[in-house]
């Protein structure tokens, strides 16, 4: 069983794998719509206004039997040697990898097709995906000024009318205090000022959807649908 899960693993990482590189890898027809066949297209200006990454391809489609495709040096590209070429094909539908930058240089092996069915390509490295832009954040907004403290000062207090003390009697009794003719006033109370409420003008863009996000979504869907294969593999062996 447990041969098994680390099987698996290693099934979805390699699946994973293959995954980023097909969504990436662009296929390029040699000639485009033309193809490869005599015919007066210029390829080495096709080749010219086309970019080659590594992990492209280049696809050749031609008649069985009229044409083939040989990958050659640039010394046999140049002076249309078909005697030793790198790699050759045949068939009428051929698709060659580019796995590595540099040059590559291509002839039709027919007799008197090259120079006119030729051309050589530059292949560079792929380039890192940018990192996604964060979306910014909006500015803050301004803030409502508090409402001004009330500068009314608070009304003082009555004073008291207090009865004059009578003299002392000559029985030497000392008089009893005086009442005070009236309470004290007590101040106001202010009531405290409200709180400051933020008010934000400005309004969050919503996130923007790229192709990179679909491309994203599709194989991380692939990706689902490859595990569960997979798993159901290994629990249901034939």
């Amino acid at each position: 069983m447990a041969m098994a899960i680390a099987g698996l693993k290693f099934a979805v990482v390699f699946a994973f794998i293959l995954l980023i590189d097909h969504c990436q890898a662009v296929q390029h027809a040699a000639g485009g719509t033309t193809g490869w066949t005599l015919s007066t297209l210029n390829y080495s200006q096709w080749a010219a206004q086309n970019t080659f990454k590594v992990g492209d391809t280049l696809s050749f489609v031609y008649t069985a039997g009229d044409h083939t495709v040989l990958q050659v040096s640039k010394a046999d590209y140049t002076t249309c040697n078909t005697a030793a070429p790198l790699k050759s094909y045949m068939g009428g539908n051929n698709v060659v990898p580019l796995p590595t930058a540099g040059s590559y240089w291509f002839i039709c092996g027919v007799p008197g097709h090259c120079p006119i069915m030729a051309f050589g390509i530059t292949v560079t490295a792929a380039a890192a995906a940018p990192p996604p832009k964060a979306t910014p954040a909006p500015p803050p907004g301004k803030a409502s000024s508090p409402p001004p403290k009330s500068s009314t000062p608070a009304p003082s207090p009555s004073s008291s009318r207090t009865a004059s003390a009578p003299s002392p009697s000559s029985t030497g009794v000392a008089p009893s205090p005086a009442k005070s003719g009236s309470s004290p006033v007590s101040p106001p109370t202010v009531p405290a000022p409200a709180p400051s409420l933020t008010v934000n003008n400005t309004n969050a863009p919503p996130p923007s959807i790229s192709g990179s996000s679909v491309l994203v979504a599709n194989a991380y869907m692939l990706l689902l649908g490859t595990i569960a294969l997979l798993l159901f593999r290994v629990l249901h062996p034939f």
